[in-house]
């Protein structure tokens, strides 16, 4: 999940859903400048077609709910 410009622009008319949804984008969401340059180079080096380029793999989300019972991510304020 990235958190861009037009997901802000969502969230921003909607406060309440921010106030509802904010502890699942801190811990899924990431800011466009961490996410863009890593896919960005996947892409480039696929050769396959059809192929699935993740950012966020199964392990890295089972990580990240792990991880926030003792680390606090503050993509949303």
């Amino acid at each position: 999940m990235v958190l861009t410009d037009f997901l802000i622009g969502v969230l921003e008319e909607n406060p309440e859903e921010v106030e509802r949804n904010k502890r699942i984008f801190n811990i899924l969401a990431d800011k466009v400048e961490t996410v863009t340059p890593i896919l960005g180079e996947r892409i480039l080096n696929n050769t396959k077609q059809g192929a699935d380029i993740n950012w966020l793999t199964k392990g890295k989300i089972a990580w990240r709910f792990i991880s926030s019972l003792f680390y606090k991510r503050n993509i949303i304020e």
